[in-house]
């Protein structure tokens, strides 16, 4: 029976790291957005402008939705922490975008912008 508990006590801690990387990836997403919005606008590609800032506020929803279950999902533990009498310390979560390290901010913005003006283009010629 404490087998189960257990079991149950770990899928959910398991549950709620998972939901806290996925909000903390689309807050990351949300932010990248933003600053091709912003480079685009820079730039005086008010259309590349607008469809970035258009995929920033689906990331924002995205995130939002995540921090609402991660909400809920944080008080089904601390309520199964309670009932088993479990103690168990959570490690820190992991960085969602670990290659981000390796290229400047500048020429991830602009690899994203030329992928973005290449979708941009097919959808018009579609």
């Amino acid at each position: 029976m404490e087998t189960e508990a257990r079991e149950r006590l770990v899928r959910a801690i398991a549950q709620e790291h998972l939901l806290h990387r996925r909000a903390a990836a689309a807050r990351a997403e949300a932010d990248r957005w933003a600053s091709r919005a912003d480079l685009a606008g820079r730039r005086g590609d008010a259309a590349m402008a607008a469809a970035a800032l258009e995929r920033h506020a689906r990331f924002v929803e995205r995130a939002h939705a995540y921090e609402q279950q991660l909400q809920a999902q944080s008080v089904a533990l601390r309520q199964l922490k309670r009932a088993g009498g479990a103690s168990m310390a959570t490690p820190p979560p992991l960085s969602p975008h670990p290659e981000a390290w390796r290229r400047t901010e500048a020429e991830r913005l602009e690899a994203d912008l030329a992928a973005l003006k290449v979708s941009i283009q097919a959808l018009g010629s579609a």
